[in-house]
C-alpha cells in the first residue's frame, strides 16, 4: 500500500526476536513443529517469517524500484547469545521478553539511523 500510493522510500524491518513463550499455553495449531507438536518458543515462527522477507522484498523491488525498498534486520542485537540461562532475548533490552524498553529503543533507533545514514540496508 505505501509503495503503491506514495513516492517515498520504505525500510522493511525483520521481526524482532521474542522470548515470552513461557507466558502462553503451548498451542498447536497454530504454533506447530514438523512433528505436529507445539513449539516451546516463538523463535521458529519468527525465523520462518523473517526467512520469507528477502524473496518478498525482491518482488516488491521489481515492481516499485530497487531504490524505494530496503530491508533491515536489527533483531540480532536483542538476542541473548552470550548467556546460558535459557533466555532467548536480553532481558535488559526487552524486560517482558517481547517489547524493547528505552534502552532497546535506543539500539533499534541506532540500527535504523545507521541504515539511513550509511546506506547499510539491503
Amino acid at each position: 500500500h505505501v509503495l503503491r500510493n506514495t513516492k517515498g522510500k520504505l525500510i522493511w524491518l525483520y521481526l524482532l526476536p521474542r522470548g515470552d513463550a513461557f507466558r502462553l499455553p503451548a498451542l498447536c495449531p497454530p504454533r506447530c513443529n514438523a512433528e505436529g507438536k507445539p513449539f516451546s518458543s516463538f523463535m521458529p515462527a519468527i525465523q520462518q517469517v523473517n526467512a520469507e522477507i528477502p524473496s518478498q522484498a525482491e518482488k516488491l523491488k521489481k515492481t516499485f524500484g530497487e531504490e524505494r525498498l530496503s530491508v533491515l534486520d536489527c533483531g540480532q542485537k536483542f538476542l541473548n547469545v552470550l548467556d546460558t540461562s535459557g533466555e532467548e532475548v536480553q532481558k535488559e533490552l526487552m524486560p517482558d521478553r517481547l517489547h524493547p524498553n528505552a534502552a532497546g529503543h535506543v539500539i533499534l533507533a541506532k540500527c535504523i539511523l545507521d541504515c539511513i545514514e550509511q546506506g547499510s540496508c539491503s
